[in-house]
């Protein structure tokens, strides 16, 4: 699924990690119960209002949220 988001085929991108990405937890288990649910709500092309609605959170909290899954996926 990351891989289809960052546009990259999966097969090709999984033979160019390095050792130590190997090594480390994958992103998936990184993440909270409530962040996966943003990030597939985001996958799915929501928007911020939207996700805040169904998720009975406020649009900055929702904010913070999606902070937190981009440092932990390394999207900087």
């Amino acid at each position: 699924m990351l891989g289809k988001l960052a546009g990259l085929d999966w097969q090709e991108s999984a033979g160019s990690a390095s050792e130590s990405c190997r090594d480390d937890s994958s992103a998936d288990e990184a993440l909270t119960g409530l962040e996966k649910k943003i990030l597939k709500l985001m996958a799915r092309g929501k928007s911020s209002q939207d996700i805040s609605k169904l998720l009975c959170l406020s649009v900055r909290t929702l904010y913070d949220h999606r902070i937190q899954i981009m440092d932990k996926l390394n999207f900087n």
